[in-house]
């Protein structure tokens, strides 16, 4: 009695075996030869199975003696070696060719055998219009070179609808390999190579056509969708060619390769999956003009180096393109658009030096994330507008290059820099519009903020928290409410920025020994300051331009000590030119510019265009003997503290005011400017 469960006769590495007059019925395999060589197979009636021959040379298939007195389901078993040419007939339970070339299989339909065409080392044989159901294996070739299987129809095949191993050079066209929910349609085994699978429908099985260990497979113009588990699956494999198919609708991924190297996946529709396009452990890859929309993630790239992921479509839901561990990609001219309130355009978890370049990342949760030692990365000329939360945002991602991206009009940040990254260069964005347009938060130090456009934001341009060393240069801040703003941030360098409009033009809260130079702080409306301290000491605040302000043109409030302002202009400030509340001592002001503030008209009124409440400033440099320029000094009493008297409760003056104005200084001057103050102010500190 046979084994219901696995093979009736089993025959490994046998030599010489003989089966005569059995009745094996509903096993998986009636009679197995496995490197099997010279057996007779004899008058056996099979039922729900059939003769599988499985083998890796010659012998193992065309020694054998199995004749017409075998039954598979109560049709004979053709079994064929050594032959050239000729037509199979049809009505045959199974199929068997061994070392045949140029053998026509046409015509037949099998049900409930083990395998229906079972075919090894053979060459130029054609399997056409056959119908396979219920059958282990539909078509099974092993070592077969030159061959094509066209029009057939398989289904409900456990293993695989149609198998090659070890088989070269074979085309696979215009078959329905459909319904083997538990196997794949079509499966390449084993090294087979330069074979090409066109036209095909593999629909509704576990995988609709899977490639292990083959090389230069042409796979395209294919149908593989409602799989349960994948479209099409590459594994261990190279230089294959997957174009033009339609992997939509599976269970998992639409495309997946794994641990495989220089495949080209071109114009294929991997849409409504969880995962459209997934490359594991795989070098070297191009991924071209797919559209991978409305799924979970459109492209996964994990642990994959020099990729190329260009001009696909990703939009639709959850992240467009995914990098986790995967190094030296191109991702080009994507389309990652539109993934809803929890989803990103592009992310980047732990990835290094890749490329992303013109892409579109609009309409997200995040136009582009890089997360958790994401470094040298270039992001480019990338759209990242109307995303629900930041255009740009890094988490502990440092050394990386962010230019000439279009991060405007987001709900929350144009860019976002937090948590320990630090060494990004971030220049020539479009950051407008948007709450914030460059927010650095805890730790991202020495950073590089230059030629960023940060205007008309709701809240700050650019705003700087708890961190360090940054340069903060050339930017346009116009029209936010504070346009650079720093908070508990010490050690860094704005300079060479526009900051007029609204509200504070530059404000330093709790942030100590900054250089404030050559920005343009004018203009900030009805409440707004050109630059605004709070509890902030020894800053530098050098050569700004801090005029026309409906407040003052710099506010030190309460407990901004050893600041140094030197060599700025104030030009019509409808207050006072510098405001200086009690608590805040230790100010150097000397060499600046101060015209019309206060009401001062052109020529000498006693409206006095500063205020100090606090005592302890210097209003000039007594060693050089050189304050202030202020338009409306008498040219009376100078060497005296009546010369130019402060307003405030300090009785603070000017001693020595200057007969003309200031030049401006030059870049090289205020460098020197700066250095040779922070020596002084370091210096009174000790």
């Amino acid at each position: 009695e046979a084994d219901p469960h696995g093979s009736g006769i089993a025959m490994y590495n046998t030599l010489n075996g003989e089966f005569y007059n059995n009745n094996i019925s509903d096993n998986i395999v009636a009679i197995l030869f496995w490197n099997a060589t010279s057996c007779k197979v004899i008058n056996n009636t099979m039922w729900h199975n059939g003769l599988a021959i499985i083998g890796d040379v010659l012998d193992n298939w065309n020694t054998h003696e199995i004749d017409y007195t075998n039954t598979v389901n109560g049709k004979v078993v053709r079994y064929y070696k050594n032959q050239n040419g000729g037509l199979v007939p049809s009505n045959a339970g199974q199929i068997i060719l061994a070392n045949c070339s140029a053998v026509t299989i046409r015509n037949d339909v099998f049900d409930n055998a083990t395998i229906a065409v079972d075919i090894g080392f053979s060459s130029q044989v054609t399997v056409d219009n056959i119908t396979s159901r219920d059958n282990l294996f539909g078509v099974f070739l092993q070592h077969v070179e030159n061959s094509t299987v066209r029009n057939c129809t398989i289904s409900a095949s456990p293993v695989s609808g149609i198998e090659l191993w070890a088989t070269n050079n074979t085309t696979v066209w215009n078959n329905n390999v459909s319904s083997n929910i538990h196997g794949a349609g079509i499966a390449l085994e084993h090294l087979c190579v330069n074979n090409t699978l066109t036209q095909n429908i593999a629909n509704n099985n576990r995988v609709g056509i899977r490639c292990e260990e083959g090389v230069a497979t042409w796979i395209n113009n294919n149908t593989a969708v409602d799989n349960s588990e994948i479209g099409i699956e590459i594994y261990s494999g190279s230089n294959h060619n997957i174009t033009n198919n339609n992997c939509s609708s599976n269970g998992e991924e639409g495309i997946f390769i794994e641990f495989s190297t220089n495949n080209n996946i071109t114009n294929n529709t991997c849409s409504g999956t969880e995962g459209a396009i997934y490359l594991l452990g795989s070098d070297h890859n191009t991924i071209t003009n797919n559209n991978c929309s409305g799924v979970i993630e459109d492209i996964y790239i994990e642990l994959s180096n020099h990729n190329i992921i260009a001009n696909n479509s990703c939009s639709g839901n959850s992240e467009g393109i995914y990098l986790y561990s995967s190094n030296n990609n191109l991702i080009t001219n994507n389309n990652c658009s539109a993934h809803g309130n929890t989803g990103n355009g592009i992310r980047l978890y732990y990835s290094t030096n890749n490329n992303i370049t013109n892409n579109n990342c609009s309409g997200n949760y995040d136009g582009i994330d890089l997360y958790h030692g994401s470094s040298n990365n270039n992001i480019t000329n990338n759209t990242c507008s109307g995303n629900s939360d930041r255009g740009i945002y890094l988490d502990y991602s440092s050394d990386n290059n962010i230019m000439n991206n279009d991060c405007s009009r987001n709900s929350q940040y144009g860019i976002y820099l937090y948590w320990s990254s630090s060494n990004n260069n971030i220049t020539n964005n479009n950051c407008s519009g948007n709450y914030d347009g460059i927010y650095m938060y805890y730790a991202t130090n020495n950073n590089n903020i230059a030629n960023n456009n940060c205007s008309g934001n709701s809240d700050s341009g650019i705003y700087i928290y708890l961190s360090t060393g940054n340069n903060i240069t050339n930017n346009n801040c116009s029209g936010d409410i504070e346009d650079i703003y720093l908070e508990f941030s010490d050690h860094n360098i704005i300079a060479n920025n526009s900051c007029s409009g609204n509200s504070e033009g530059i404000y330093l809260a709790n942030s100590n020994s900054n250089l404030i130079t050559n920005n343009n702080c004018s203009a900030h409306g009805n409440t707004g300051n050109g630059i605004r301290l709070y509890y902030s000491s020894n800053n530098n605040i050098t050569n700004n331009n801090c005029s026309g302000n409906s407040n003052y043109g710099i506010y030190l409030q309460t407990g901004c000590n050893n600041n140094n302002i030197t060599y700025n202009n104030f030009y019509h400030n409808t207050y006072y030119a510098i405001y200086i509340t009690s608590g805040s001592t230790g100010n150097t002001i000397h060499h600046n510019n101060f015209y019309q503030n206060n009401g001062a008209s052109k020529g000498v009124n006693g409206t006095c265009q500063a205020y100090d409440d606090a005592g302890g400033n210097y209003w000039y440099d007594n060693t050089a003997q050189e304050g202030n320029y202020w338009s409306n000094w008498d040219g009376n009493g100078w060497g005296t503290p009546n010369a130019y008297p402060i307003d405030g409760g300090a009785s603070a003056y000017d001693m020595y005011p200057l007969g003309g104005p200031i030049p401006e200084l030059s870049p090289i001057a205020v460098i020197a400017m700066a250095i040779a103050l922070l020596g002084v102010a370091l210096r009174r500190r000790r």
